[in-house]
């Protein structure tokens, strides 16, 4: 592997600096990291229509905000996923056999009729939801937080009917303990829950953030001395107590600034109103 060597003081100070509001730098390094992807996001996937006993669901796991009230807000986003998800197979809903393939993009080179269509999906999993909160225009506060710079999304399409059926968009962050891979979002279809696209999505999202640390420094890739990571992160509601296990089984643990539960004097637990997580790099 080739290394980009810093060409003076100050290149070297840029290298050290991770500022998430540049959005030129954001743009370039999401760039670099849609080409990445393809080595550990599976081209394809094809899958039987049969559910799968492991825990799945189409949700949505939002960075952590500075701003509280989002953070907020973005939790209950996801819990209202799972409760949408729970009923849908409690009455029955039936899978279909998969067979998709991938595309890969910076949000910023996405074209407006994809971005409409994994919109749709949105709408189609939490629109209820957003209209109650936000009203009939909630589509637009939606549309600008997913076009946020440094995003890259992957998004898998049907080959016979070309509907989207799943997607998720990941960014690396800082945080405040250290710089981690953050799932922003999953969302898959609901007629493909449950039969095993949600494991394959959330265990490349695992490799990527460890073959991005692998490549610190590589020269083919732009920016990438960015590419350091601790981990992944991810955002869930406090209770959805099936996603937490999920997480947790899959090596997820509480960060040390995460809200946490409160034992009051009756002894009566208060839950915040959602916890940040976090997972070391996956070990060679």
């Amino acid at each position: 592997m080739t290394t980009a060597e810093p060409e003076s003081k100050s290149d070297a100070l840029s290298i050290l600096s991770f500022d998430e509001d540049d959005n030129y730098v954001m743009e370039i390094i999401a760039e670099s990291v849609a080409k990445i992807v393809p080595s550990v996001f599976p081209e394809t996937i094809q899958l039987n229509g049969k559910k799968s006993s492991q825990f799945e669901e189409s949700h949505e796991l939002d960075h952590e905000s500075k701003d509280q009230d989002e953070s907020n807000d973005k939790s209950i986003e996801a819990e209202e996923q799972a409760h949408n998800n729970k009923d849908a197979k409690e009455i029955g809903a039936t899978s279909k056999d998969l067979d998709a393939t991938v595309s890969i993009f910076p949000v910023h080179e996405m074209d407006d009729d994809v971005f409409e269509q994994i919109l749709d999906l949105v709408d189609l999993n939490l629109g209820s939801y957003y209209q109650k909160r936000l009203g009939k225009n909630w589509k637009d506060e939606k549309r600008d937080e997913m076009e946020e710079s440094g995003l890259v999304y992957v998004i898998y399409t049907d080959a016979l009917t070309k509907n989207i059926v799943a997607f998720t968009s990941v960014k690396l962050v800082a945080e405040l303990a250290a710089k981690v891979l953050y799932l922003y979002e999953i969302q898959i279809s609901s007629q493909y829950q449950s039969i095993g696209v949600g494991s394959k999505l959330i265990s490349s999202f695992h490799k990527l953030a460890t073959k991005l640390n692998d490549l610190v420094g590589d020269a083919k890739y732009k920016y990438s001395t960015h590419f350091s990571n601790e981990g992944t992160s991810l955002t869930v509601f406090s209770d959805n107590d099936r996603a937490l296990n999920w997480y947790f089984n899959l090596g997820y643990t509480f960060t040390d600034d995460s809200p946490r539960d409160k034992l009051l004097r009756n002894e009566k637990v208060v839950k915040p109103s959602f916890y940040l997580l976090t997972r070391p790099l996956e070990q060679k």
